[in-house]
């Protein structure tokens, strides 16, 4: 395989899927990194169901980038709308305290909830 960033091998087991993701516009990375042993943060999924809207041909909504969560102020800038249309979407939600907490991780169950959820609007 090719590799799309600096810090995915080649040979990574992961590398072809990692490179079909990045050639269909679901993973950017920054700064020519994917960080694959980081956990994904809870914007990074948000960014990555919306692209998977879009490469599916859905319809997105309008937000205004404006989400009614208590520490929205702390969604980083690249993240704020597609955490707003992800939320819109129904494809994520905040916490029952009213916080989203973009840069927490989420949890193997969370990850599977957003991405059943995907699935049954695609």
């Amino acid at each position: 395989y090719r590799t799309a960033f600096g810090d995915v091998p080649a040979d990574a087991w992961y590398a072809g899927t990692i490179l079909a993701a990045a050639d269909a516009g679901l993973m950017e990375g920054s700064d020519g990194l994917l960080r694959p042993e980081d956990p994904i943060t809870r914007e990074e999924m948000a960014k990555i169901v919306v692209k998977a809207c879009v490469y599916c041909g859905k319809t997105l909504p309008e937000t205004g980038e404006s989400t009614a969560f208590t520490d929205e102020d702390t969604i980083s800038g690249w993240a704020r709308e597609t955490v707003a249309q992800a939320v819109k979407l129904g494809l994520i939600q905040g916490y029952e305290t009213g916080e989203f907490l973009p840069q927490t991780g989420l949890l193997r169950e969370q990850a599977a909830v957003v991405l059943y959820r995907l699935m049954a609007i695609l």
